[in-house]
């Protein structure tokens, strides 16, 4: 016999996938209804990236960002500390790199990228510990602070690559000049297709999930999100909470903004952004704020928005599907978890 205990362990492991299987069955019908073939566009979708000539490869390139910022904000979001800044502490982490890249006279690749590396986990860091200050400072709304803040960030990345940065021979894009080789981050080597950035989301995570199992730090976020009362009582300042997850968060938001301008970009340019901030916040939650769930959800949607590039091309659909097919994911995920922890608290 399995204990009560036994059985909620696995219903909350296949929550995910009963979840997902929701989601297909309600986007079929719909899709139905709006007079596609239900069959054609789940195979477009969800098996012809990983068939096509480089889809794993995009797949995984997509992911790594994605999971850098997931799972810095991971930590906050545990305390219930929502950071929806993310998305400017990428924008200012890739200005930061991208400073580095232009002005900085460094000749060897290793240094350059160190250095530019440092520069953009910086620049994230401060914009996110600004919206702590302020915060704070102002005990105003961190949600609303950390939002507005994003579009200061573009109104500087808008500001750059308008004025100094913008490339004298880019035929007046809005975008800088394109780095030196030394500044390029390489593929990895012997998979040419494969970014070195995945590396880089790989040593996140793992180091991310070896904080969140051992570190003291995080059993006071943990018990921050059950309660405040009783995580200040138990010795953690909501303070120093607020300041060193929305300093994680955005370091990893502009460690992973670096990667894009030192990666597959070359270069700084006023689309750099992508809604990677936002949607990195849809991944931390469909990955349970644990770092194999935030990976295994950095595929899911990477594989979605690859697949909806297909879609796009070969059915005529806006990016607003794939959108649309996450967010209904998130939404089935949340309604099944909320019902097994009813049934257990009931249960108990």
């Amino acid at each position: 016999m399995f204990s009560l205990r036994q059985i909620n362990n696995w219903a909350r492991i296949g929550s995910p996938v009963l979840a997902l299987s929701l989601a297909m069955v309600l986007t079929a019908l719909l899709l139905q209804l709006l007079g596609y073939d239900p069959l054609k566009v789940m195979r477009i979708l969800f098996w012809q990236p990983w068939s096509m000539v480089g889809g794993f490869a995009a797949i995984l390139n997509r992911a790594a960002p994605l999971t850098m910022i997931a799972m810095g904000l991971s930590f906050g979001l545990r305390a219930g500390i929502w950071n929806l800044g993310a998305e400017g502490q990428l924008i200012i982490g890739a200005c930061a790199a991208t400073a580095v890249a232009l002005t900085v006279p460094l000749s060897q690749p290793i240094l350059a990228l160190l250095v530019m590396a440092a520069a953009g986990a910086m620049g994230g860091a401060i914009w996110g510990l600004i919206a702590a200050g302020l915060y704070l400072r102002f005990k105003s709304n961190l949600i609303v602070i950390s939002l507005m803040l994003v579009f200061v960030a573009q109104a500087v990345l808008n500001g750059l690559v308008f004025g100094p940065w913008r490339d004298p021979s880019g035929y007046n894009y809005p975008q800088s000049a394109v780095f030196a080789p030394q500044f390029w981050l390489p593929n990895i080597d012997g998979f040419p297709l494969f970014h070195s950035a995945i590396l880089i989301a790989v040593a996140i995570l793992v180091g991310g999930g070896i904080v969140a199992k051992y570190s003291r730090w995080n059993l006071g976020l943990k018990l921050a999100g059950e309660s405040s009362q009783v995580a200040a009582y138990g010795g953690f300042s909501s303070s120093h909470q607020i300041l060193s997850t929305l300093l994680v968060g955005g370091a990893a938001a502009g460690m992973a903004g670096m990667t894009m301008v030192a990666g597959s970009l070359g270069q700084l340019s006023g689309s750099v952004m992508q809604n990677y901030g936002f949607t990195a916040i849809l991944v931390a939650f469909l990955g349970r704020l644990s770092a194999v769930g935030i990976a295994l959800a950095g595929l899911l949607v990477a594989l979605l928005t690859v697949g909806g590039e297909s879609l796009r091309i070969e059915q005529g659909m806006s990016d607003s599907f794939v959108m649309g097919m996450a967010g209904l994911i998130l939404l089935t995920l949340v309604a099944v978890d909320g019902l097994l922890n009813r049934r257990g608290q009931h249960d108990q």
